[in-house]
């Protein structure tokens, strides 16, 4: 089963999912995108010092942007939003 970490920058919450889930669940494969983000963007310095707090080098990690494929090819797209994405 693969999942798909969305959020919108693709730096801070989809990426610690994607680097997260391996650890818990190890048989799923996960992945992440962001609807507003740009390719090729190192984590946020925030999330990565949580990463490293769980033992994760997130160095490697680059951002992307969500596409079609990368979409219909996950089994399930979780989506991250921040406090002001709740705003009513």
């Amino acid at each position: 089963m693969k999942v798909l970490f969305v959020c919108t920058g693709n730096v801070c919450r989809s990426p610690m999912g994607e680097l997260l889930l391996p650890q818990y669940m190890p048989d799923l494969e996960s992945d992440s995108a962001g609807t507003r983000g740009l390719d090729n963007h190192a984590i946020a310095p925030s999330s990565a010092k949580i990463m490293t707090a769980h033992g994760i080098d997130s160095s490697s990690f680059r951002s992307k942007r969500i596409i079609p494929q990368l979409a219909n090819g996950s089994d399930l797209i979780l989506g991250g939003v921040n406090g002001h994405d709740l705003a009513v």
